[in-house]
């Protein structure tokens, strides 16, 4: 009993100090007034991110001052882009201006060559030999059809007259 007696005057002597505690903390301090305030909106002709605000907050201003700066990440990539451009013109230029190389002409020459053959090839048709070729090719296929339907029509004879199982057939 006298155990149980304690641990509730315990109890509730925690709740006393917690009670007291949150009643002692000094509360934020009020204060009445007016605040005036005006609101200018400011554009842009370009988007982009604030670097740097050059003015502070209260500070007077006359027209034209600048007040923010923008980081200018897309003027930055495309100046990139187009020294890029650039170069790449300058460097072809320079490449007009000397001449091409005598690889780049022997290269020029041996393509030329080979699409040279391959319209002769194609205007010419083929060789008398791959044309004899295909003939025999075509002779082969046609005795191996007709062995084909013999075979067919014998072993379908045989079947027909039991003479074979129809496992063979």
């Amino acid at each position: 009993m006298t155990k149980r007696f304690v641990l509730v005057s315990l109890f509730i002597g925690v709740l006393v100090a917690l009670v007291y505690y949150s009643k002692w903390s000094a509360e934020p301090a009020h204060v009445s007034g007016v605040i005036e305030a005006d609101e200018i909106r400011l554009g842009s002709r370009v988007g982009g991110r604030v670097a740097r605000v050059l003015v502070e907050e209260g500070e007077t201003v006359q027209s034209g001052d600048v007040l923010v700066e923008l980081e200018p990440f897309d003027l930055l990539e495309r100046e990139a882009r187009l020294e890029f451009a650039l170069a790449a013109r300058e460097a072809e230029l320079a490449r007009f201006v000397t001449g091409f190389r005598e690889e780049e002409k022997l290269q020029a020459k041996a393509k030329l060559d080979q699409l040279q053959a391959r319209f002769d090839l194609l205007t010419q048709g083929p060789r008398k030999e791959e044309i004899e070729a295909a003939r025999g090719r075509l002779v082969l296929a046609e005795t191996a059809k007709r062995l084909a339907e013999q075979t067919f029509e014998r072993q379908s004879k045989l079947a027909r007259n039991n003479a074979v199982s129809t496992q063979e057939h």
